[in-house]
């Protein structure tokens, strides 16, 4: 029994930070027919941010995080506008894009890994102590990203389902054609989604990193 409790603790902590990526890689894949593969590059550049403004910027860990998902939302609307977008008017959107977005992710690797070199490093964001069931001691740090994963997946079931911005996401994943005939401004909306995916991807490098370690290449088990 302990060990069952042990592998869903680890299991239920490990699958929640996927499914919060995942969300904004499925966002982006139904809205614009695109597979961003820098995806994981991007989860793994929050993971560096926050560590950046935690160690070298003195940020609280809290707005280390926040800062994290701004920067990468800004990469996932830059990602919009310098490939999504020219890449649109063209033939064979999907291969194109499916190239470039590799070409990207291998730019912000590289840059991460003459940045902050190859070498693992320790994720600062933390929560000290344990909880404890039977004999098993599951940290702290589990619990709070379950938490933290718990409420990013409400937060965005509630943007889908309730705001008007989550209707024309919907919208134009249904039918891009009968959403832009119905006034729905699908430029816009590629780029909010782009955005909501890169802000997603980093919290979710933020706590797989904080688990574990941070390297350049760590987002590509994610992927």
């Amino acid at each position: 029994m302990d060990v069952l409790i042990q592998i869903v603790a680890s299991g239920l902590t490990l699958g929640a930070m996927y499914a919060v990526a995942t969300i904004g890689l499925s966002l982006v894949y139904g809205s614009l027919n695109m597979l961003n593969m820098a995806h994981g590059a991007i989860l793994t550049l929050g993971g560096y941010i926050c560590y950046a403004a935690i160690v070298h910027a003195g940020l609280n860990p809290a707005l280390a995080l926040l800062a994290a998902a701004f920067v990468c939302a800004l990469v996932g609307l830059l990602i919009y506008f310098s490939a999504a977008l020219p890449l649109l008017r063209a033939e064979n959107f999907e291969t194109n894009i499916f190239i470039a977005t590799i070409g990207i992710g291998s730019v912000i690797e590289n840059l991460m890994l003459k940045g902050f070199g190859p070498y693992p490093i320790p994720q600062p964001l933390a929560v000290e102590g344990q909880v404890v069931i039977g004999n098993v001691h599951i940290p702290l740090q589990n619990v709070f990203i379950l938490g933290v994963a718990i409420v990013l997946m409400v937060a965005v079931a509630i943007l889908l389902q309730r705001t008007s911005t989550g209707r024309a996401i919907r919208a134009t994943s249904m039918n891009r054609e009968a959403a832009q005939l119905m006034g729905v401004r699908v430029g816009r909306v590629y780029a909010q989604v782009l955005a909501l995916s890169g802000a997603l991807a980093a919290v979710s490098g933020v706590m797989i990193s904080s688990i574990a370690t941070l390297t350049p290449v760590m987002g590509a088990d994610p992927m």
